[in-house]
């Protein structure tokens, strides 16, 4: 089965952006360019017309902005965020996935919009929820299998070196009852044992 996947750590990807060898404005357009080719499919963002637009714009003003410096440059320089459609952010409606006017669910900017902002990230726009995040009837699909399968993520514990350890079970449309099923028996069987981090 065809991978939707493109892998370039955050890590990477925020040194080239900081160092100058990549450009905030490539990088905004290269994003548009990856959503318009696999988000008919993996439905991961919220539809917006003008994202292009407004994205190589955003990444030019934090440009012109600065710092001219690389080194004076913000952690997250001129990387691409997307924000769930539950968090408000200035200019981009907030509808939570329900079909209801963003007047509804209007408010202030969130302030991980502003943290992220002030970190010099750029919002590529929001991301799907299922309808007012509640009803589990999710429309978006995974990018390492593209059928709409639901998932659900369960913390299992903590690994003997006191890090966090999830876990995360996806199953077929419809099998809600069995997906939680072997979701608590996964997580019983987890806690049984002695769970040590892979080295």
């Amino acid at each position: 089965m065809e991978t939707l996947l493109r892998y370039r750590s955050l890590v990477r990807e925020a040194e080239a952006l900081r160092s100058g060898a990549d450009d905030p404005v490539a990088a905004a357009l290269r994003t548009c360019d990856r959503i318009d080719a696999v988000d008919a499919r993996v439905r991961a963002f919220v539809p917006e017309a003008a994202r292009r637009t407004r994205l190589a714009e955003a990444a030019r003003e934090r440009v012109a902005a600065g710092p001219r410096e690389a080194g004076d440059r913000p952690p997250l320089y001129g990387i691409p965020v997307g924000l769930k459609d539950i968090v408000h952010a200035d200019g981009l409606p907030t509808r939570a996935g329900s079909a209801l006017p963003p007047e509804v669910l209007g408010g202030a900017q969130a302030t991980v919009v502003d943290r992220l902002l002030a970190a010099g990230a750029l919002i590529a726009g929001k991301t799907v929820t299922a309808d007012l995040t509640h009803t589990g009837k999710s429309v978006m699909c995974l990018p390492w299998s593209n059928a709409g399968l639901p998932s659900l993520s369960l913390p299992a514990g903590r690994a003997a070196n006191g890090l966090p350890l999830g876990l995360q079970v996806v199953g077929a449309q419809g099998a809600d009852e069995q997906l939680l099923q072997a979701a608590a028996g996964l997580e019983s069987t987890l806690a049984k044992g002695d769970i040590r981090a892979h080295r």
